[in-house]
């Protein structure tokens, strides 16, 4: 009789203890999939951002009038601003400032 209640105790802390186990199984997986989440919702953010600065950003291309200068020659040289997203004419920035730099670099001229 004795022994029978004592099997019986083994068999509920055995069953209890099967439970509890399975309730911390539960509870991992839960947060390894909320962190999960957590990590594509951060990637989709982080997409979204880059994303709206592409859509403003501006590419200028400068033509010269020559290859090669002197000391004193004059420099004429046409800008042009574009869509780095779309590659047409850009019309967000309204100034654009060149600065002749030399091997120093010191600046030269500011226009």
């Amino acid at each position: 009789m004795v022994r029978m209640r004592k099997n019986e105790l083994y068999q509920k802390e055995y069953k209890s203890l099967k439970t509890s186990r399975i309730r911390l199984m539960q509870i991992i997986l839960l947060i390894a999939y909320l962190l999960f989440l957590l990590s594509l919702y951060a990637k989709g953010q982080n997409n979204k951002s880059i994303q709206s600065n592409a859509l403003i950003a501006e590419k200028v291309y400068l033509q010269l009038d020559k290859k090669v200068y002197t000391t004193g020659s004059m420099v004429w040289f046409k800008s042009i601003v574009l869509s780095a997203f779309s590659h047409v004419p850009s019309s967000l920035s309204g100034v654009l400032y060149v600065e002749l730099i030399n091997p120093n670099e010191d600046i030269l001229e500011k226009k």
